[in-house]
């Protein structure tokens, strides 16, 4: 028979961490996923194991609302005080971040670059509802080829400096084959 092949999924082993970890990646809580979460808390997890996977897979902050919305009073307190503040330490990361980017992108309104927020805050907002929910780290700001150079301005008035350094070659280079030009600020 031709055709396309036909995929069967494999049975695997998923660890009762990993299992935990997927029942709580979701902005909304579901019947069948709190059961899970509430079955896989009486059992004996490796909560430093999951606590690990939270943070390598950058869901802690849906790992802590959901252990504490869930089943709160199965964590034990150590666990469930370490992911607390791993989401309050994201939660104020992501605020100052969404200032920032407010004011990156009044200053190119501001200086006639049209600008659009790419990722980061948008996303969390967009695909959790909540900025608090998704970890980013750095802010994305689409502008058109034409006014690189006028953004790049506008970022160097703001205290932001290329970072790697690249020559002005190397710049034409990446604004030629549209990638990215990163920017770092020292006060973060």
């Amino acid at each position: 028979m031709h055709g396309r092949p036909v995929l069967r999924a494999t049975p695997f082993f998923v660890s009762p961490e990993y299992e935990m970890l997927l029942a709580c990646a979701r902005s909304r809580m579901d019947e069948r996923h709190a059961l899970i979460i509430q079955k896989l808390s009486r059992s004996a997890l490796d909560w430093d194991a999951l606590l690990a996977l939270g943070r390598r897979h950058s869901v802690f902050p849906l790992l802590y609302r959901q252990l504490a919305a869930v089943v709160r009073q199965d964590v034990p307190p150590e666990p469930l005080d370490r992911l607390k503040e791993l989401y309050q330490g994201n939660a104020a990361r992501n605020l100052f971040l969404l200032g920032e980017l407010e004011r990156v992108l009044r200053s190119f309104a501001d200086d006639g670059v049209p600008a659009i927020p790419w990722k980061g805050p948008m996303l969390a907002k967009a695909g959790y509802g909540d900025l608090s929910l998704r970890r980013f780290v750095d802010l994305d700001v689409i502008v058109r080829r034409d006014d690189v150079e006028r953004a790049i301005g506008t970022l160097t008035n703001l205290g932001y400096r290329a970072e790697p350094v690249v020559s002005p070659s190397q710049q034409a280079f990446l604004i030629r084959t549209q990638r990215d030009l990163a920017f770092k600020r020292d006060e973060g």
